[in-house]
């Protein structure tokens, strides 16, 4: 081993082990990815940590940048808090995640001076690579990095380096006109109490954001008035925040109660009156309350679902920024590199299967059609041989759509979810090469134990046999009419922390079902996949313990026998053959994409 080498591995092992240290993480495992794949950023998957790899010569500036980026994560891992579902723009979105930094970078740094130097010097780097060093007008720098830069000014009270001076030098004037003489103070001082942050963040997001909805603006002070009135009467703390509850309680039940329709009598229109009279119902009318006509029939009699209100059907792309999405596709191609070629095998070998059944194929010899010309010297050497005559034989092959419907519960976590993610891409490639559309579909919940929808019903006095209690999210990676290359980054958001949670199976298939039912293509095809039974702790625990799979059991009956889809499901250490009727069950999520490939082959043989 060359001296370069060793210094470099010797640099390698000590900022790892100092990363860990600084994010308090000893589970992590410290990644040192190529340049060409990660230049200038730093990220965390599951428990990988990938840091942009050193050079071989141990350049000191080099050096510098590894620490700052290595330093900016641990401080994301230790001290970061998610952001909420607020009615952000995008643009807000970035404005916002540029004072988190600030935020989280700010309250490492101000403990660890050193550390904030380090951030900063890679800062400057990084500036002066992608050219912000010879700007001078505003148009040529995002916002947002200027919003951060004023950030770690005002919150680490510290002078900035040369390049980052003059960056936010040229946003200085914008931002002193909207906010004004307080700038960023109330900001500055509630950096250790992450939930204060926000809110105040979202009134600088309000001044700097005209296309930012007011509902922000109403929520943060609305909150932030209740959190100064029980700071302001604390005896009287107990019994205002009692009524808050009841009248919180009531107006939810009201909006609840006008949102939910009987359609089991066909009364368009007609609204529940009170959901306290769920006892006084028949199995039939409870089963059907929140369902349309087409619906209701799929489930079972007592199925029931106690709000849709906080539902979600999302596409991917509104789940994570581009950015992020691309450096989740980074981690998924590095994870499944090695098993790559394989599954590709398999999947040229079903591209050469379909597209052998729409080969043209023709009729010779027959006495009417297109004059075949292979016959012309024929004809004029002998002039009373018959003209022969040939005509293109119809391929039976159908217009085809295939939707695979991937189940996104917290079970799927690791291989089994990175495995489905592949196996997708490529089957949607090879399928798209053929002709053949098709969808990505995922399915969870947007909580882990029930979410807003079981907080609904603790304040309405937990009514007996709530039906399903959970926030459902349906997540679109790719529509069948977007081409694969658009959507390809998509799929990696199956590896972001936090989206896999629970599995509602019965509602997501019936969802995938009614999608496919409404396109024009002659033949449709959904194959499921996933690794358990459906699981929801908060429905479960307040329902008999059979009430997600009776409602699956249903849900699949009714798909089957309606004729309109052909469906298919592969169980990954699950025995799914006691549900559908042609169904494959893998001990091994590694066999997935080859049992996906050969699932397909035997439905278009």
């Amino acid at each position: 081993m060359s001296k370069d080498q060793k210094s470099t591995d010797s640099f390698k092992d000590a900022n790892a082990v100092a990363f860990k240290t600084l994010a308090n993480k000893k589970d992590l495992d410290v990644v040192y990815a190529p340049k060409s794949e990660q230049p200038f950023s730093a990220y965390t998957i599951g428990k990988i940590a990938k840091l942009p790899h050193p050079s071989l010569h141990t350049d000191p500036e080099d050096l510098t940048l590894i620490r700052g980026l290595s330093d900016s994560l641990a401080m994301r891992e230790k001290f970061h808090t998610p952001r909420r579902n607020d009615p952000l723009s995008e643009q807000s979105i970035a404005l916002y995640d540029a004072l988190e930094k600030a935020r989280y970078e700010s309250v490492g740094g101000n403990r660890m001076p050193g550390l904030n130097q380090n951030i900063l010097q890679a800062n400057e780097q990084i500036y002066a690579q992608k050219g912000y060093h010879t700007i001078s007008e505003r148009s040529q720098l995002p916002m947002s990095e200027a919003l951060y830069l004023l950030a770690r000014k005002d919150f680490s009270h510290t002078k900035l380096p040369k390049t980052s001076e003059m960056m936010l030098d040229i946003w200085a004037d914008f931002f002193k006109e909207m906010l004004g003489k307080d700038g960023l103070n109330k900001l500055s001082a509630s950096l250790e109490t992450p939930n204060t942050f926000r809110l105040e963040a979202l009134k600088i997001l309000q001044k700097l954001d005209p296309s930012l909805s007011e509902d922000s603006s109403e929520e943060a002070d609305s909150t932030e008035e209740q959190q100064s009135e029980q700071q302001n009467a604390p005896e009287d703390k107990e019994e205002e925040t009692e009524e808050q509850k009841r009248e919180q309680a009531q107006t939810l039940k009201e909006e609840s109660t006008q949102s939910l329709e009987d359609q089991s009598q066909g009364q368009e229109g007609e609204r529940l009156e009170d959901m306290d009279n769920i006892e006084g119902e028949t199995p039939q009318e409870s089963a059907n309350r929140n369902f349309s006509d087409d619906e209701a029939p799929a489930h079972s009699l007592d199925y029931r679902i106690f709000t849709t209100r906080f539902d979600e059907i999302v596409k991917a792309e509104e789940l994570a920024v581009p950015i992020e999405l691309k450096n989740l596709r980074n981690a998924l191609d590095h994870q499944l590199r090695p098993s790559l070629h394989i599954i590709s095998k398999l999947a040229n070998r079903l591209q050469r299967k379909l597209m052998a059944q729409q080969r043209r194929s023709w009729l010779f010899n027959i006495d009417d059609g297109i004059l075949d010309s292979r016959r012309f010297a024929q004809i004029i050497a002998d002039p009373t041989q018959p003209a022969r005559y040939k005509q293109e034989k119809q391929t039976e092959f159908k217009d085809t759509v295939v939707s695979l419907l991937i189940d996104n519960s917290g079970s799927m976590r690791g291989r089994p979810i990175s495995i489905a993610a592949m196996s997708a891409d490529l089957l949607a490639r090879t399928l798209e090469r053929c002709g053949v559309k098709v969808e990505i579909l995922g399915f969870t919940t947007r909580s882990w134990k029930g979410g807003q929808a079981r907080q609904l019903w603790t304040e309405m006095n937990r009514p007996e046999k709530p039906g399903r209690l959970n926030d459902i999210r349906h997540i679109i990676y790719k529509d069948a009419d977007v081409p694969m290359r658009r959507a390809k980054n998509n799929l990696g958001l199956m590896l972001k922390e936090g989206i896999l949670k629970e599995n509602i199976d019965g509602e997501a298939l019936l969802w995938g079902y009614k999608r496919l039912n409404k396109r024009p293509e002659q033949r449709k095809i959904l194959m499921v996949i996933s690794d358990g039974a459906p699981v929801d702790d908060s429905t479960l625990s307040s329902n008999h313990a059979m009430y997600l799979e009776s409602d699956l059991r249903s849900v699949i009956d009714f798909v089957q026998r309606s004729k309109n889809v052909e469906l298919t499901a592969i169980g990954i250490g699950h025995d799914v053959t006691r549900y559908y009727n042609r169904a494959i069950t893998l001990k091994n999520a590694g066999d997935l994409g080859e049992t996906m490939i050969q699932e397909l082959e035997d439905l278009f043989g």
